[in-house]
C-alpha cells in the first residue's frame, strides 16, 4: 500500500510526544508517522484513501477526517460499500451530495459495474464544481491494497487515482506492539488503572492479532478482568456501567454517521447530557456539530 510521501514535517512529528489523532492513540513511531500525515489530509481539501487491514481504526480515521472537514455549504454523507447496489449515486439509499464531504466505507467491496457508476458521478461533480464552493470531498477506505487492485484489473484505475489524492495506510497491531498497554488503557480505563503484569504482557506480544485493535478489544473484554483483584461491589458496577455506556456510545455515534444532534435525539437524551458522556469516554472528537448544540444553563440533565 502506498502512503503519502514522507517530509521534513513528519520527521519533526516522529520526534514529539503526541499521542493522539481524534479517538486514535499510539505512542510508537510509526503511528506518530501517521498522526502527522493525518494532520496534513486534516487540513486539504483532496479526496483521501484510508488503507489498512480489518479492525485497525479506519473508520474512526474516516469520522475525524469527516468532522474536521471544511464543508459550510454541504453535508456529510455515509456509503456503505458493501451494501450499496450496482450504481452509486442517485440510485443509492443515501444520494450522493452535490456538496459536502462523502464517507465511502469499504469501496473495495464495489463490484465493477458499482466502480464505473462511482466513476461517473465523480466526473460529473468535478465538471459541476465552483471553485469554493459547490465541492465534493471524497474520503474512501478499503482493506485491500487498491493500487495492487489496479495493476491487477480488479479495481479501476482511473477511480483510484480520483480516490487517492492522498493516501494514508492504518498499521497493523502487529507493528505497534509498543502500543498494547496504551490501546488498553484507552479502551478499558477503569479496568487499566494498574499496570499490567509483564507476563501478561508477553503473552499478547507473541499473539498474531488478525483482528488487530478490534481483536484486542475483543480479548480485553474476555479476559482483563480476571487479571485484576476482585473490586468492591460498587467499583465493579461502575466498570460495568462504563463499560455499556462506551459500546452503547459507539454504536449510537455510528448509527447517526457522527451527527451529534441526531445521535441526542435517538438517545432521547439532552444535548448537554450527552457532551458530558462523550466527554467522559474520550469520543468528544467523533461527533460533528457538537459545538452546535446550546443549551441554556440550567436545563437538567
Amino acid at each position: 500500500m502506498s502512503a503519502l510521501p514522507a517530509s521534513d514535517d513528519d520527521d519533526h512529528t516522529v520526534r514529539t510526544t503526541r499521542v493522539h489523532f481524534g479517538p486514535l492513540v499510539g505512542n510508537t513511531p510509526v503511528m506518530k508517522q501517521l498522526f502527522a500525515r493525518l494532520e496534513r489530509a486534516a487540513a486539504s481539501r483532496a479526496n483521501v484513501m484510508i488503507e489498512g487491514e480489518a479492525g485497525t481504526g479506519k473508520e474512526l480515521v474516516a469520522r475525524e477526517l469527516l468532522r474536521r472537514s471544511d464543508c459550510p455549504s454541504g453535508e456529510r454523507t455515509t456509503i456503505r460499500c458493501s451494501v450499496a447496489p450496482a450504481s452509486v449515486g442517485g440510485d443509492v439509499g443515501i444520494a450522493f451530495p452535490d456538496a459536502g464531504v462523502v464517507f465511502l466505507d469499504e469501496v473495495d467491496a464495489l463490484s465493477d459495474e458499482a466502480q464505473a457508476s462511482l466513476l461517473h458521478v465523480l466526473r460529473s461533480a468535478g465538471r459541476r464544481a465552483v471553485p469554493g464552493r459547490g465541492s465534493v470531498r471524497v474520503i474512501a477506505s478499503s482493506c485491500r491494497d487498491l493500487r495492487a487492485e489496479a495493476a491487477a484489473g480488479r479495481f479501476r484505475i482511473e477511480l483510484y487515482h480520483r480516490l487517492a489524492v492522498l493516501d494514508v495506510v492504518v498499521p497493523p497491531l502487529r507493528a505497534r506492539l509498543d502500543d498494547l498497554e496504551i490501546l488498553l488503557r484507552e479502551l478499558f480505563p477503569l479496568e487499566s488503572q494498574a499496570p499490567m503484569a509483564p507476563h501478561v504482557l508477553r503473552r499478547l506480544r507473541a499473539r498474531p492479532w488478525p483482528d488487530n485493535v478490534r481483536g484486542l478489544a475483543s480479548w480485553g473484554r474476555t479476559n482483563l478482568p480476571s487479571t485484576m483483584p476482585i473490586a468492591p461491589m460498587a467499583l465493579a458496577r461502575r466498570r460495568i456501567v462504563a463499560q455499556f455506556e462506551r459500546s452503547y456510545l459507539e454504536q449510537l455515534l455510528a448509527s447517526s454517521n457522527g451527527q451529534f444532534s441526531l445521535a441526542a435525539s435517538r438517545a432521547e437524551v439532552t444535548p448537554r447530557r450527552l457532551d458530558a458522556l462523550l466527554d467522559r469516554h474520550g469520543l468528544r472528537t467523533c461527533a460533528i456539530g457538537r459545538t452546535s448544540a446550546v443549551e441554556a444553563p440550567g436545563d437538567p440533565d
